[in-house]
């Protein structure tokens, strides 16, 4: 099923909160891995383990500061950018900004853009939620033998435009 024009979309990945600090500390590493821009091997690693070959085959961009994951002129998709804010409640440039969008635990991929020509797909999002977990997995798994579950979670946001 194509994404409904009605809404706008994100994917959203979380860890849970009663994860150990080492983990979290791995998960905030590869969360400024996926946002600071500097993510190709994140983004080939989540090809790898996504199903779908159209999910295997997009194509990586880098413009100026900003990634994306473009399967052609018509899909794309993008990892929120993460850059240093002023703090609105300090008014001091921050990386533990309280009050800013980007200070949150969360990774995301919120910028998900389809013309009427060629549109996203519920599955293909569905899978690289898959592809996605699978990798945040083995980033913060990467030192360990243990390969137990460590509540990464990743869901697709809809919002009524």
């Amino acid at each position: 099923m194509e994404l409904l024009n009605t809404h706008s979309h994100q994917l959203i990945f979380r860890i849970h909160n009663d994860t150990s600090k080492e983990y979290m500390k791995r998960w905030s590493e590869f969360k400024f891995k996926c946002e600071n821009g500097n993510n190709k091997q994140i983004i080939e690693q989540i090809k790898g383990y996504c199903k779908l070959e159209s999910n295997k085959n997009v194509q990586y961009l880098e413009w100026g500061d900003r990634v994306s994951v473009q399967y052609n002129t018509y899909k794309q998709i993008r990892f929120r950018n993460y850059f240093k804010e002023m703090c609105l409640r300090s008014r001091q440039v921050r990386d533990d900004c309280c009050c800013s969008g980007s200070c949150d635990n969360d990774i995301r991929f919120n910028d998900i853009y389809s013309k009427d020509s060629e549109k996203w797909t519920y599955h293909e999002l569905d899978d690289l939620i898959y592809g996605f977990i699978k990798t945040a997995n083995y980033y913060i798994h990467e030192h360990d033998t243990c390969k137990c579950s460590l509540g990464v979670s990743g869901s697709i946001e809809m919002r009524k435009k």
